[in-house]
């Protein structure tokens, strides 16, 4: 059952169907590079963090949701919302697998994202971390409206947080 829909993608909670897909895509060094600590993910980690995702959903009502083309139902990624602990911040997060990118595909699922996290969920609002290197996730971040706010480590790491305040919409 999607979460939302866009025009080429929708967004869905994740099972455990679809573990093949997001194995294959969390093993890959360059969608992983910029992503949390850097490293790709095992099979077993991959697993543990549907799991996760599933048990978010649960408990919040949002997660960080599979991402899948509308006419093959390809899992391309994941997007979604996460209540992030470390930086006290609901969170926006986006991976895609590499055949997807600079197809604008990670700037309509973070749109819709957004919109729904401060329109439906009634998020006041919405933070997002980035590698200060990772261009391309930046560009996304200020396409859908989001602005730097400063930097801080986490993952023993420098980033940059970007956020977008319900009344700056």
């Amino acid at each position: 059952m999607p979460i939302l829909v866009t025009s080429r993608a929708l967004l869905r909670p994740w099972t455990m169907e679809d573990l093949d897909a997001a194995a294959r895509i969390c093993a890959d060094p360059e969608v992983m590079r910029l992503y949390e600590t850097g490293q790709p993910w095992s099979r077993e980690r991959t697993q543990e963090m549907i799991a996760q995702r599933i048990e978010h959903e649960r408990e919040h009502g949002f997660s960080l949701w599979a991402a899948a083309l509308q006419d093959t139902g390809e899992i391309i990624g994941h997007c979604g919302l996460i209540d992030c602990p470390d930086s006290g911040e609901i969170e926006i997060s986006y991976a895609l697998a590499r055949e997807h990118w600079g197809k604008g595909l990670a700037t309509e699922l973070a749109r819709a994202t957004l919109d729904h996290g401060l329109r439906v969920l009634g998020l006041g609002r919405i933070a997002a971390a980035v590698y200060p290197e990772n261009a391309a996730s930046i560009r996304v971040l200020e396409k859908i409206g989001m602005h730097f706010e400063r930097t801080f480590e986490q993952y023993g790491v420098e980033l940059r947080m970007y956020v977008v305040e319900r009344d700056q919409c």
